[in-house]
């Protein structure tokens, strides 16, 4: 029985890994100054921690349900994918 090598460093994993990076780090970046900007707005510290926890939580809610509609939206229609495919 011949065994065929598939490659894991293919176009579509490395955009994959590419823009979780960047949606990681973009996340990263928004955390770092929410709190002090809501502080400055309110003038009340609680309401920073709410707010970023609220951020937080919409975040880790949000990525189950993204992950459900790509598996009920064809990934191929967008450009960005048909380009790397």
């Amino acid at each position: 029985m011949k065994q065929t090598k598939e490659k894991l460093w293919t176009w579509q994993y490395i955009l994959a890994v590419t823009l979780t990076f960047l949606f990681f780090l973009s996340l990263q970046a928004l955390l770092g100054g929410f709190p002090v900007y809501v502080t400055e707005i309110s003038h009340n510290p609680a309401n920073a921690g709410l707010m970023t926890t609220a951020f937080m939580f919409a975040a880790v809610v949000s990525r189950p349900i993204m992950g459900m509609m790509m598996h009920k939206i064809n990934m191929k229609k967008y450009p960005l994918f048909i380009f790397f495919s």
